[in-house]
C-alpha cells in the first residue's frame, strides 16, 4: 500500500490536484470491508456494445478498484460480475491512476 501513496502522491503533484480523489479517501476511512478478488471480470459502456475484459483487484458494498491497461473506459459504464452468481453494476470513476481506477457503485445490484 506504500507504494500507491506515494504513486498517488505523484499524481496528484502533476495533475496539480488540491486534494486526494475522493474515492481514494473513501476507500481508506469506508465503513464497508474491502475484498481482494483478484478476477477477471468484463465492463460495458453502452447495452450494444461489446463487454471488454478488466481485472477486480478488489471490491466492497459500495464500489470497486479494477485493473484495464492499454483499454480506454468511460466515466460511466456496466461492470459484469461473474462467479457463484452474475452480477451487472452500473459503474461511476471517481479515481485513474495509470490501468487502475476506483469506481463507485450507482443504483441497485441487478442480477
Amino acid at each position: 500500500m506504500r507504494g500507491f501513496s506515494a504513486a498517488l502522491q505523484v499524481y496528484v503533484v502533476l495533475r496539480g490536484i488540491n486534494k486526494v480523489p475522493s474515492g481514494v479517501h473513501a476507500r481508506r476511512t469506508s465503513q464497508h470491508r474491502r475484498y481482494i478478488i483478484n478476477r477477471i471480470a468484463k465492463f460495458q459502456t453502452d447495452s450494444g456494445a461489446l463487454p471488454r475484459d478488466c481485472m477486480i483487484t478488489d471490491i466492497s458494498k459500495t464500489g470497486a478498484r479494477l485493473f484495464a491497461d492499454g483499454v480506454d473506459v468511460p466515466d460511466q459504464f456496466h461492470l459484469l460480475i461473474s462467479g457463484d452468481k452474475f452480477s451487472r453494476r452500473e459503474c461511476q470513476v471517481v479515481w485513474r491512476l495509470g490501468g487502475e481506477l476506483g469506481v463507485t457503485f450507482v443504483g441497485p445490484e441487478r442480477l
